[in-house]
C-alpha cells in the first residue's frame, strides 16, 4: 500500500529507513534526513539529482564524542528550513 502511495507523490521526506527504499523503487524523489547513518553508504547510489541528503553535523563522531548525546541528536539538529529548501526542488512551481 505504501509503495502505491509513494508512486503518486511529488516527493517524500524521510529518514534513512525502509520507506526511503520503497520511494527509490517507486521512482519518487526523496529528501532524506540523516543522523547516525552515513548517506555515502546508505544513500542513493543512482539518480543523485532525485535524492537529496540533509544533515547538520558530522556522522562520524568517535564513541567518546557521542557520550551523553541522544541516539537521534543529529536528526534533531536538522531544521525545517533545511528540509524545505531541499523539498522545493521537487515541488511544482506556482504561478
Amino acid at each position: 500500500a505504501l509503495a502505491g502511495l509513494l508512486s503518486h507523490a511529488s516527493a517524500f521526506v524521510t529518514t534513512d529507513s525502509g520507506p526511503k527504499h520503497l520511494a527509490y523503487l517507486a521512482g519518487t524523489p526523496t529528501v532524506e534526513i540523516y543522523g547516525p547513518t552515513d548517506e555515502r553508504r546508505w544513500g542513493a547510489l543512482f539518480e543523485p539529482d532525485k535524492h537529496i541528503a540533509v544533515r547538520r553535523c558530522a556522522w562520524d563522531l568517535m564513541p567518546e564524542e557521542r557520550d551523553g548525546l541522544a541516539e537521534n541528536h543529529q536528526c534533531a539538529l536538522v531544521e525545517i528550513d533545511d528540509v524545505w529548501r531541499a523539498l522545493e526542488r521537487f515541488l511544482p512551481r506556482q504561478g
